[in-house]
This record gives C-alpha cells, sequence and structure tokens, in this order.
C-alpha cells in the first residue's frame, strides 16, 4: 500500500484512501486536469463530489487508490496567466494550495463553478447544523430551569402544608410565648425557602 501511495503522489498529500467509498450517483463532475509538483506539470483524474475531490493517475488508477481534498475548508480563486500561464486555478486549504490547469478557458471555468458552489452548500449546511446546535442548547438550558423551578414550587406547597400544620397543632399550646417562638420558626423557614437575605429579618421583627 506504502509504493502505491508513493507511486501516485508525492508523499505531502492530504489523504489517502480506496475509491469504494464514492458512490456514482454522488459524483457532481470529473475528468482530467493538470496538477502542478514542485517540478512540473502532472496530469490527474479529478472526481468532485458532494464531500471531496478525489483525484489520481487516471480513471483506471482511481478505483484502487486516490488522494483526498476534503471540501469543507477549501477555497478556490482563479489565478493570473503570467504566473502559470492559461487557464489555472487555485484550490486554497489550511494546509496547502492546489495548482490545477484546465484544457480551455470553459473547462476551468466549469470546475471552478462547480467547486464554489459546492463549497458553499458545505458552509450553509454547516452553519445551519451550527444553528440547530444552539437552538437546542437553549432549549436544553429552559427545559432546565422550568424544572427547577417546578421543585421549588413543589417545595413551597410542601412547606406552606407543613407550617399550616403547626400552627393547628400550637393552637393547643396554652403557653404564649412558645406559641409565637414557634410561629416566629416557621415564618422564617418559610421566608427563607423563598428570600434567605429576607427569612432571618422577618424572624427578627417577629421577636
Amino acid at each position: 500500500m506504502i509504493k502505491k501511495i508513493q507511486d501516485l503522489e508525492n508523499q505531502d498529500e492530504e489523504n489517502f484512501g480506496m475509491m469504494e467509498e464514492i458512490k456514482p450517483e454522488c459524483i457532481i463532475r470529473e475528468g482530467g486536469l493538470k496538477k502542478k509538483s514542485s517540478k512540473k506539470w502532472q496530469e490527474r483524474y479529478f472526481v468532485l463530489d458532494s464531500r471531496c475531490i478525489y483525484y489520481g493517475k487516471n480513471k483506471k488508477n482511481l478505483t484502487r487508490a486516490f488522494s483526498r481534498i476534503d471540501l469543507e475548508s477549501v477555497s478556490v480563486r482563479s489565478c493570473e496567466d503570467s504566473l502559470y500561464g492559461k487557464y489555472c486555478f487555485e484550490l486554497v486549504t489550511p494546509h496547502k494550495v492546489y495548482v490545477l490547469k484546465g484544457n480551455n478557458s470553459e473547462n476551468k471555468q466549469k470546475w471552478m463553478q462547480s467547486i464554489s458552489k459546492q463549497c458553499a452548500i458545505i458552509a450553509e449546511n454547516k452553519a445551519f447544523e451550527n444553528l440547530n446546535e444552539k437552538i437546542r442548547r437553549a432549549e436544553l438550558q429552559r427545559a432546565n430551569r422550568d424544572e427547577k423551578v417546578l421543585i421549588s414550587m413543589k417545595k413551597f406547597e410542601n412547606l406552606i402544608e407543613v407550617r399550616e400544620g403547626v400552627k393547628l397543632l400550637v393552637n393547643y399550646v396554652k403557653d404564649n410565648k412558645v406559641k409565637d417562638l414557634v410561629f416566629s420558626i416557621v415564618e422564617y423557614t418559610a421566608n427563607a425557602e423563598q428570600h434567605p437575605s429576607e427569612g432571618l429579618i422577618h424572624a427578627e421583627s417577629k421577636a
């Protein structure tokens, strides 16, 4: 496998794989282009699908081993004729710039348009996925807040029931000081549950 890769391209290519992952119905454009290496122009066969650009020495070779350029981080730009000659354009990735050459002006423009369009679609899909993820997170946070509110309300309802029950029992106590003390404790507990900083003040005012 290592020998095949070395025979196919220079060792600085981005990714290698098997052509079996490409489905014919997903192919957007394919055909021959020249690819500039450090020393010369190389004839290569390119395939553009919805996610990547694949290329190899020829179409037959492409079914066994190929190089792959992921479109997620690719930009396309035309080249001046004075730089590399006619019909050239570049694929710019974070790690490398690929210089390609079409057969003629029309061929160059079609490849650039197809690649640019697919890159834009991928960018839109990614932005949409990011937006959906933000919405999901916001909904989850809201659901968590709503759950906490419901739990707090339930606790408060239970506390009210306990407080009312204590009041009924205290009515049977004859000592008024004991009654006032118990009422102060109950009121303090209720206020502390809702407003922790106000519960102590309320209890002190009762005393």
